[in-house]
C-alpha cells in the first residue's frame, strides 16, 4: 500500500468565461426536498435525471427519475420507492430505451437494515421491476457502470462483510438485476467507496475513503480490481488533513484522474477542492490543492483530451453561499487555467458532469436558490466554454386546487386572504418570483388567514406544501 504525506499550496484564481451561448438552466421538483445525483444524455438527444424527491411536505425520500428533451422541458418526472428511505445515486439507459437506476433503500429489507436497490422502468418511466439485494447488514450503492460483457458493476459500503466494520461493496449484476457476484474491499480500517470506474480490458478501479473509525481523520483511498473483483493493489492518499476521493477519469494513456475534497475536520466549514493525476501502478504525478478560506467541492472530473474539468461546489466565488463550480485545467500539467460559477443566493451543489454528443456539457446537483421546492434539482447544459448568461427556468406549474383551497383575491394589491378549510396540521407556505426564489414565506394554520405580501408588481406563485401533499397556483400582485 502506498501513502502520500505532503502538504501542497497554490493560489487558486477565477478568470472570466469567453462569450458563448448557454442552452439551459433548469430546476424540478416533487416534494420540499429534490436532490440530481446524476445525469446521462439519453438516446433521443434529451436528458434524464435520478436522485431522490420527498412526497410533499416531509416524509421520507424516493427514487426520483425525470426525463427531459433536449432543452431541458420535461415530459415526465415519476418517483418510486416505499415507506422507508429509498436514495438513487446512479443512472443508465438501457439497449431497449428503459432505464435503470441504482442506490439504496431501507423500504424493502427483511431484517429492517438498508440493502442496494435496484430499478427498472421502461422508455416513458413506468417501473417494470425493483430489486434489492445485499447482506444481513447495512448496505449502500452509490455508483454504477456499464461492464464490457454487456452487464452492470456497482459499488459501495457494506457493514456485511464479516469484519465488524464498514467494507467497500462490488457487486456485478445482470440487465435484469440478478447478482452475478459479489466482493468486498476489506482493510484493517473502515472503507467508504464513493464511486467505480470500469476499464476496456474488464478491470475496475474503486475510490473513496478509509478511516480508523468514524472519530478519526479520512484518508483518501483507490483499490484496483481485476474482472472478477478481487483487489490487486490499495493506494492512500494522505496529505494531512481529510480526504475524500469522489470521481475518477481516464488520461489517454490509462493513468487515472481523481477529484477530491480535503477539509480540516468532520465540524469545519473549511474544505478544500484537489485534484490529481496517478499512473496505473497506483504512484502520483502531480496533485493540485486549492487551499482557500471557505468550502470548495470537487464530485466529479471529466477527461477531454488530457485536459481535465472538474464539477462542484465554491463558496469563494459566484452569487451565493455556494455555487456550482466547474474548474478547467490544461492538458498534462496540473495547471489550473479557469473556472465559472452558477447559481443564485443560497446553496448550489453539483455533483455530476456529462459530455453531451455535440461538445457541449450538462450538469446535474441540488439548489435552494430556485424553486419549486425547498430543495430542488438543479440541472444546467451549457456549451464547452461554461460561459453565464442565461435565466433560470424553474419547474414550477400549476397542481389542481382541491375545492377547500383558494386564495383571494387574485389579482391582488397585496394583501391575500388563503382559505384551507380541511387542514388538520400546520404546514408552510412560499411565493416564488418567475426566477424561483422565495420571496416570502410564512407558517400557516388552516381555514383563513390574511397576509401583507408587499411585493412588486408581477407573476408569482404561492404553494401551499403540507404532509399530505403540494396545491400550487399562480397570482398576481397589480397596484
Amino acid at each position: 500500500m502506498n501513502s502520500f504525506k505532503l502538504t501542497l499550496l497554490i493560489l487558486f484564481f477565477y478568470c472570466q468565461g469567453l462569450s458563448a451561448q448557454i442552452y439551459f438552466q433548469r430546476t424540478y421538483g416533487f416534494g420540499s426536498i429534490n436532490e440530481g445525483r446524476d445525469v446521462i444524455q439519453t438516446m433521443d438527444m434529451g436528458f434524464a435525471v435520478t436522485g431522490a424527491t420527498t412526497p410533499g411536505w416531509g416524509g421520507q425520500t424516493n427514487f426520483y427519475l425525470i426525463k427531459t428533451d433536449s432543452i431541458g422541458k420535461p415530459e415526465y418526472q415519476f418517483s418510486y420507492g416505499g415507506n422507508g428511505i429509498d436514495q438513487a445515486y446512479a443512472l443508465e439507459q438501457l439497449p431497449d430505451s428503459g432505464f435503470l437506476m441504482a442506490g439504496y433503500s431501507n423500504s424493502f429489507s427483511i431484517n429492517n437494515d438498508y440493502d442496494g436497490l435496484l430499478i427498472r422502468t421502461d422508455l416513458s418511466g413506468n417501473q417494470i421491476w425493483s430489486k434489492s439485494f445485499g447482506t444481513s447488514a447495512w448496505d449502500f450503492i452509490y455508483s454504477m457502470k456499464p461492464t464490457i460483457d454487456g452487464n452492470y458493476i456497482l459499488a459501495g459500503s457494506s457493514y456485511g462483510s464479516g469484519n465488524g466494520i464498514s467494507s467497500g461493496y462490488i457487486v456485478k449484476v445482470d440487465p435484469n438485476g440478478n447478482v452475478i457476484w459479489q466482493k468486498f474491499i476489506e482493510q484493517d480500517e473502515q472503507v467508504n467507496i464513493k464511486f467505480i470506474a470500469a476499464k476496456s480490458d474488464g478491470s475496475f478501479i474503486a475510490c473513496g475513503s478509509v478511516s480508523p473509525s468514524v472519530s478519526y481523520p479520512t484518508d483518501g483511498f483507490v483499490a484496483f480490481l481485476n474482472a472478477n473483483g478481487d483487489t490487486t493493489r490499495t493506494v492512500k492518499v494522505d496529505f494531512g488533513k481529510h480526504e475524500i476521493l469522489n470521481a475518477i477519469g481516464f488520461y489517454s494513456n490509462g493513468d487515472l484522474a481523481l477529484a477530491g475534497t480535503s477539509f480540516d475536520s468532520l465540524a469545519n466549514d473549511n474544505e478544500d477542492q484537489f485534484i490529481m493525476r496517478m499512473d496505473t501502478n497506483g504512484n502520483m504525478v502531480w496533485l493540485f490543492l486549492a487551499q482557500l478560506p471557505n468550502k470548495e467541492n470537487n464530485n466529479d472530473v471529466y477527461v477531454n483530451y488530457d485536459s481535465l474539468i472538474t464539477a462542484g461546489s465554491t463558496s469563494n466565488a459566484g452569487f451565493g453561499k455556494s455555487d456550482f463550480h466547474i474548474g478547467k485545467y490544461k492538458a498534462d500539467t496540473s495547471a489550473f487555467f479557469e473556472g465559472h460559477t452558477f447559481g443564485g443566493t443560497q446553496d448550489d451543489i453539483c455533483y455530476r458532469i456529462k459530455r453531451t454528443n455535440d461538445g457541449s456539457y450538462v450538469l446535474v446537483g441540488t439548489t435552494n436558490s430556485y424553486g419549486p421546492g425547498l430543495q430542488s434539482v438543479f440541472l444546467v447544459r451549457t456549451d464547452s466554454l461554461f460561459t453565464q448568461n442565461a435565466t433560470v427556468t424553474i419547474g414550477i406549474e400549476d397542481v389542481v386546487l382541491k375545492n377547500d383551497f383558494s386564495v383571494f383575491p387574485n389579482p391582488t394589491s397585496g394583501n391575500i386572504q388563503i382559505r384551507k378549510e380541511n387542514l388538520i396540521a400546520d404546514c408552510t407556505f412560499f411565493v416564488y418570483n418567475i426566477f424561483g426564489e422565495i420571496v416570502f414565506s410564512s407558517s400557516f394554520h388552516g381555514l383563513k388567514q390574511t397576509f401583507n405580501l408587499n411585493l412588486p408588481s408581477g407573476l408569482y406563485f404561492l404553494e401551499l406544501n403540507s404532509k399530505y401533499g403540494i396545491e400550487r397556483t399562480k397570482i398576481i400582485v397589480q397596484y
